[in-house]
C-alpha cells in the first residue's frame, strides 16, 4: 500500500470502460479500438459488423487486425491519449493514480503504465481489489475482503488482508470461461468455489462485487456466506458500481488556481492553451480597455445564448424520445488546437447560492448558475452565467402507490432497454445517491454531449438530476453537480 502520495488524476480501468478523473474534470471512454487509413479509433462499438477490439484485455505485444496487426502498446498509447482530452488541461508531470483488473499480468499493467508515463512524472498501479480495501471504512484493527470483479469475458475473485497500515493480496483466482450476464446454475456454483478457494477457510468480513448488477449471484452469495460462516455477524455481500471506486475529488491535488508552467516540459493541453499561458499580457492603456470589456460583454451574452439554444439534452429515460449518439473518435499523431471553454475570471465576483423549488422538491442553485427559461412545476433546468457549455437537469415525477424500491428501479431498467440503441449506457443500480436510495446512468443526446443522470427515490417521490456537458467526455461541472444532487429535498 502506497502512503504520501498525492494524485492529479485517478483512473480506474475494467476491460469495458475507463474511468478518470482530476479534481475539476472526469472522463468516461470506451477502451476499444480499430484501425482506419490515417490512424487508430478509439470507443467504436464491438460487434460482427466492424472489426473493434476491447484492447486492454488481451496479453499479448499485438492485436492481430488484418492485414496489418497493431502493437498493443500503440493501442494503449491511443486509449490513454483521449482520456487524457477530456480531462486536459492537465499539468506538466501529473502525477497518475490507476485502479487495474486484479487478474491482470506484469505486461498488461506495464503497457498501461507507459502509456500514461509519456505524459506524467509519475504512475502508480494498484489492483482493483486493492482499492476496495483502501477505501473502505472500518473500525476493525484487521479484516478479510472477498472482492469479486465481474467483466465482459472473465470473472476474477481476490482475497484481500487489510489492517490499519497494510494491505495485503492473499489470493487471486480468475476464470476467464465466465463473463457478465452469463450466471447460469454451473457459473454460479463455480464462482462460490473460487470464493471458497481465495477465503482459504479464513471469515471476511464482507464480499463486494464490482460490475454489473446480477440479482442472481447476490443472492446466491449471500445464501453461502450464511450457510459457510454460521455465527453472527453474517459476512455482508456488497454490489459495488465502477464509478465508486473513483477517489473522492476532495482527495485529488486541485492546480485550478496553479499557473501553469511555462518551461519547455511536455504540454498536455491544447496549443492555444500553451500561448495563453506563456504569452505576457499586452499593456493597454483606458481607452482599449474599455473597448474590450464591451465586447467581452457581447461576445459573452451570445455565447451564452448559443448554448442554451444548441445544448439542449433529451429527458431522462422516462421521458425522452429516440436519438443516435455520436461516433467514436479517431486518434492520430496530429493534434488540433481547439479553444477550452470559458472559465469565470478570478476578478469576477462569486454569487451566492439560491433556492429554487419546483412542485414538491426543493434544491440549491450553485454560485455562478441561474434558472434557464422554460422551468415548470416538475422539471427545470439551471446554466452557468457564463459561456461554459454545460446545464443540470432537475426534473421529478410521483410515483403509483404500492411501488416500492424494487418496481421503480425495474421500471427505469426497462425503459432504459426499450430505447434506441446506443442512446442510454453505463446503469448502474442499488446505489446510494445523497443518502438515499438510487441509481445512475448516461445519456447520448446525440449532439456530441453526454449526460449523467443520478436517479433519487423518495416514498412517493423519483428526482432526477441530469449533468450535461458540451463536450463527448468531461466538462468540469462535478463540484456543481455533486451540489445540486446533495441539496435535492422533497415535501409531502
Amino acid at each position: 500500500m502506497v502512503t504520501g502520495f498525492v494524485t492529479d488524476i485517478d483512473v480506474v480501468v475494467s476491460g469495458a470502460r475507463i474511468l478518470a478523473r482530476t479534481a475539476a474534470r472526469h472522463a468516461d471512454v470506451v477502451p476499444t479500438v480499430m484501425p482506419v487509413p490515417d490512424g487508430i479509433v478509439v470507443g467504436a462499438p464491438v460487434g460482427p459488423t466492424q472489426p473493434s477490439v476491447y484492447a486492454l484485455t488481451l496479453d499479448s505485444a499485438w492485436i492481430g487486425f488484418e492485414p496489418a496487426p497493431i502493437p498493443a502498446a500503440a493501442a494503449s498509447d491511443a486509449i490513454v491519449d483521449k482520456v487524457l482530452v477530456g480531462l486536459a488541461p492537465t499539468i506538466p508531470g501529473a502525477a497518475v493514480g490507476v485502479a487495474h483488473p486484479s487478474a491482470w499480468t506484469g505486461a498488461q499493467q506495464e503497457v498501461l503504465s507507459r502509456s500514461f508515463g509519456r505524459y506524467s512524472g509519475s504512475v502508480v498501479l494498484e489492483s482493483l481489489a486493492v482499492r476496495v480495501a483502501k477505501l473502505r471504512q472500518s473500525l476493525a484493527t484487521s479484516e478479510r475482503i472477498i472482492v469479486v470483479e465481474i467483466e465482459p469475458l472473465d470473472i476474477t475473485v481476490t482475497a484481500v488482508d487489510r489492517s490499519r497500515d497494510q494491505i495485503e493480496i492473499a489470493a487471486c483466482e480468475s476464470e476467464p470461461t465466465l463473463g457478465a450476464g452469463e450466471w447460469n446454475d454451473a457459473a454460479l456454483d463455480t464462482t462460490i468455489e473460487m470464493i471458497s478457494l481465495v477465503s482459504a477457510g479464513v471469515r471476511p468480513t464482507t464480499v463486494v462485487v464490482i460490475g454489473p448488477h446480477e440479482e442472481a449471484l447476490l443472492e446466491r452469495l449471500r445464501g453461502y456466506t450464511a450457510a459457510t460462516w454460521t455465527t453472527l455477524p453474517t459476512p455482508l455481500v456488497q454490489p459495488m458500481a465502477y464509478t465508486a471506486l473513483l477517489l473522492p475529488q476532495s482527495k485529488l491535488a486541485d492546480h485550478s488556481s496553479r499557473p501553469i508552467p511555462a518551461q519547455n516540459a511536455e504540454w498536455v493541453g491544447t496549443l492555444r492553451e500553451r500561448a495563453a499561458a506563456t504569452t505576457p499580457p499586452p499593456r493597454m492603456g483606458p481607452a482599449k480597455i474599455a473597448a474590450a470589456a464591451a465586447v467581452a460583454i457581447a461576445v459573452l451574452a451570445a455565447g451564452t445564448a448559443a448554448v442554451i439554444a444548441t445544448r439542449s439534452s433529451g429527458a431522462d429515460a422516462a421521458t425522452s424520445a429516440g436519438s443516435t449518439s455520436a461516433g467514436p473518435v479517431a486518434i492520430s499523431t496530429t493534434t488540433s488546437a481547439t479553444p477550452s471553454p470559458l472559465a469565470l475570471s478570478p476578478t469576477q465576483p462569486v454569487n451566492t447560492p439560491t433556492r429554487h423549488t419546483m412542485g414538491r422538491v426543493g434544491f440549491t442553485v450553485p454560485p455562478g448558475w441561474r434558472v434557464a427559461d422554460g422551468a415548470t412545476s416538475e422539471r427545470t433546468t439551471i446554466v452557468p452565467k457564463t459561456a461554459i457549455p454545460a446545464r443540470i437537469t432537475v426534473t421529478y415525477n410521483t410515483t403509483s402507490p404500492g411501488f416500492g424500491y424494487g418496481e421503480l428501479v425495474a421500471d427505469l431498467a426497462a425503459r432504459i432497454d426499450s430505447a434506441p440503441p446506443g442512446r442510454f449506457g453505463g446503469f448502474e443500480r442499488d446505489l446510494t445517491v445523497s443518502g438515499r436510495p438510487g441509481a445512475t446512468y448516461r445519456e447520448s443526446p446525440g449532439d456530441g454531449s453526454v449526460v449523467l443522470w443520478q436517479v433519487l427515490f423518495y416514498d412517493d417521490v423519483q428526482v432526477s438530476v441530469g449533468c450535461q456537458t458540451g463536450v463527448r467526455e468531461g466538462g468540469g461541472i462535478d463540484a456543481e453537480c455533486d451540489a445540486v444532487v446533495r441539496s435535492v429535498s422533497t415535501t409531502a
